[in-house]
């Protein structure tokens, strides 16, 4: 471990394609769908938004070790930046704007946990839940890991709160131009 760089480029695997692929899809249509429908657009967008940061906790966390997938999820996080300055100025989804503004804060905190993890305690950043392994079977929960939870779901929360009340404030009507 010791040897290794901290970002390593390795060919994606089929997790790797199932979810990039999987999420783009999902993604173009949602777009398609909140361009093109008739209907009131907050619905399944909200939704999308946490399970998009909760998700890449929970099944991303060691795939975001590839610097290929890392750098995917980065450009979603650009993705959702561009699309809570759109919703700032829709009426309809004004008060959505934080979720978005927070995934890529989010996608940045991995980074910062996996490397916390690799200096507490030597070992790569896992998935902290109730059962003693990780989901991936990869190796035994610590008390690190947990606390490492603790700090991401805090700044998920906290992230949706700030986030919220600042968005729409400076999306509107950017730093730059008072």
């Amino acid at each position: 471990m010791k040897n290794q760089p901290f970002f390593r480029a390795y060919p994606l695997n089929n997790w790797n394609i199932v979810t990039i692929v999987g999420y783009t899809l999902f993604s173009v249509g949602l777009l398609f769908y909140y361009l093109f429908a008739n209907q009131p657009k907050v619905g399944i967008l909200p939704v999308y938004l946490m399970f998009t940061q909760l998700g890449l906790y929970f099944f991303q966390y060691r795939a975001i070790r590839n610097v290929y997938v890392y750098t995917f999820w980065f450009m979603v996080g650009i993705a959702h930046l561009v699309t809570a300055y759109y919703i700032a100025h829709d009426p309809e989804l004004y008060f959505l704007c934080g979720l978005p503004t927070n995934t890529i804060v989010m996608v940045l905190l991995l980074q910062i946990l996996r490397f916390a993890s690799l200096k507490l305690q030597g070992k790569e950043f896992v998935a902290a839940d109730k059962r003693s392994f990780d989901m991936f079977k990869e190796r035994k929960i610590t008390w690190t890991d947990r606390l490492l939870f603790f700090v991401y779901f805090v700044c998920w929360i906290f992230g949706f709160k700030f986030f919220s009340v600042y968005s729409a404030k400076y999306l509107l009507n950017p730093i730059w131009l008072h």
